[in-house]
């Protein structure tokens, strides 16, 4: 599948009121826990790659996301359920549940990349994200739109970093009507846009001062036409 989503940084003094928000529109709470792993080398946050396994409440999953052509808001995404009784660490990770989704082919790019064969890059732990999950849909002109607070951190050996993130993913309906509630959401509450990834914040927390962050770049002209 495809999701398309657009997620917000949101500022120390506005977290408690977000997330009283949350509860008066009736959202659901969970705890979840994501384990995201790499290769040494960096092949999957290097092509903008994210692979995971997940705990919410007492239930796994494994999921992959990888881009989807030039548009930052929407991702490939390929999820498969772990059942069974597991330790603490969760199932081991397995690429091969992914096989056929367009993110699989992606993976296999990306494994390939350095020396030629999939075996060259073996996967390891990289980091992960332990958040309060608050979630709640909605409509909104036109739109089905499911809004998600976490509030919790991302860990990285004995690094830490802070996690206050608003999501909106359009669930179905047109895209207008998720930039309209985003709109609304930065005038109510301050947020600004995150445009890196928990994966990508906790691989240059795990790397701290050896992975540059973005680079500023000149503004270029909107390449826009008639049907936009």
């Amino acid at each position: 599948m495809q999701e398309t989503e657009l997620a917000f940084a949101v500022p120390d003094d506005r977290a408690d009121a977000v997330e009283q928000a949350m509860r008066r529109a009736g959202a659901r709470s969970a705890t979840i826990e994501s384990h995201y792993v790499d290769t040494l080398d960096r092949r999957l946050a290097a092509a903008g790659l994210s692979l995971r396994l997940r705990k919410t409440g007492s239930l796994w999953e494994q999921t992959l996301k990888a881009p989807a052509g030039r548009d930052p808001a929407t991702r490939h995404e390929h999820t498969v359920p772990r059942p069974g009784s597991w330790s603490a660490e969760g199932p081991p990770v397995d690429p091969r549940l992914h096989d056929g989704s367009p993110a699989a082919r992606a993976l296999a790019e990306a494994l390939r990349a350095a020396d030629g064969n999939e075996s060259g890059g073996l996967l390891a732990p990289s980091h992960a994200s332990f958040v309060r999950r608050r979630t709640v849909t909605v409509a909104h002109g036109g739109a089905v739109i499911e809004v998600a607070f976490d509030r919790g951190e991302i860990r990285a050996g004995d690094r830490v970093l802070p996690i206050r993130e608003l999501e909106l993913e359009l669930k179905e309906g047109p895209r207008a009507a998720l930039i309209a509630l985003a709109r609304e959401t930065v005038d109510q509450h301050r947020v600004w846009m995150q445009v890196a990834s928990k994966s990508a914040r906790g691989d240059r927390l795990l790397h701290g001062d050896d992975v540059a962050g973005p680079r500023a770049v000149k503004s270029r002209p909107p390449e826009l036409d008639k049907r936009m």
